[in-house]
């Protein structure tokens, strides 16, 4: 039941943004040579894929272990690995609720050759995924290297927060993943600040066409990967960046955990959306916000 509870959650896929080079999306490659037996299924086709690169690491605590994959290059694997541990006891000391029983691990795998990313996710990925994606029912995150390290702070927030809290809101799932991973790592801690999304997030308050809270309290799948899914994840990354800064992203966290339905309601409590406007429209690409 909980793997279907996770499938129907959120297969997920991750928007660059709209000034990036052709081929942002997952239309490199053939993907032919990744074709395994149709008879495995396509999770145990991905599962299978992901098992046949190295191992590099393993993250053993808390209910969600990790084992990092990947051929990358020999001198790049103790620095990938230690910011996958800083990312995994910060999202696990912040949001996950303690267990007595631990999820089955999941394969972190990461790709430093952007060809061959893009070949695993125009064959698996099922939503526009060129910087990573995330499969639940493979229990498979894959990460494109090549396109920035923020990509695996990213990824590796979903399985931990989606582990915890399967009926968690697309927007938020994508929202904290993108605070993470526009994160900055100072004295082996993590900084949250404003990236290349603002952009998107700062051109729509300017034309006018933001979401409204509500709209955002519920938005799902359509909106996160329709044709304003580059404004839905701007636009949900700096709200979680504002409630971060105001102090209460982890009690709205364990509020909309606790009761789901309250959404909107809580949202609506902890963000004025005209303080929200016009601080966002102040913010600096790469700085630390002010607090509001």
């Amino acid at each position: 039941m909980r793997v279907l509870v996770l499938v129907a959650v959120l297969l997920t896929g991750c928007w660059q943004h709209r000034s990036t080079p052709g081929g942002s999306y997952a239309s490199r490659g053939s993907g032919n040579e990744l074709v395994l037996p149709p008879e495995l299924g396509e999770a145990a086709r991905l599962r299978k894929l992901v098992m046949e690169q190295p191992v590099i690491g393993r993250i053993d605590r808390g209910p969600t272990p990790v084992v990092i994959r990947g051929r990358v290059a020999h001198r790049d694997v103790p620095g990938l690995v230690a910011l996958a541990r800083i990312v995994h006891a910060d999202v696990n000391r912040r949001f996950v609720a303690p267990r007595g029983e631990n999820h089955p691990p999941v394969e972190l795998v990461l790709y430093e050759d952007d060809t061959e990313y893009q070949a695993l996710a125009l064959g698996y990925a099922r939503v526009p995924a060129g910087q990573g994606f995330y499969r639940p029912d493979a229990r498979v995150a894959a990460v494109n290297l090549s396109k920035g390290r923020g990509n695996l702070r990213h990824e590796l927030v979903h399985p931990l927060i989606v582990d915890d809290f399967p009926q968690i809101p697309a927007w938020l799932n994508e929202g904290i993943a993108s605070m993470y991973g526009g994160a900055r790592i100072r004295h082996g801690k993590l900084v949250f600040v404003a990236n290349y999304r603002l952009y998107d997030l700062q051109l729509a308050i300017e034309e006018r066409t933001i979401p409204g809270r509500s709209r955002l309290a519920f938005a799902g799948r359509d909106e996160l990967y329709g044709p304003d899914g580059a404004i839905y994840y701007a636009v949900s990354q700096h709200v979680v960046l504002f409630l971060e800064r105001t102090g209460q992203l982890d009690a709205y966290y364990r509020a909309v955990r606790a009761n789901p339905s309250a959404r909107g309601v809580a949202l609506a409590a902890a963000v004025d959306w005209r303080r929200f406007v016009r601080w966002a429209s102040e913010l600096r690409e790469g700085r630390r916000p002010p607090r509001p």
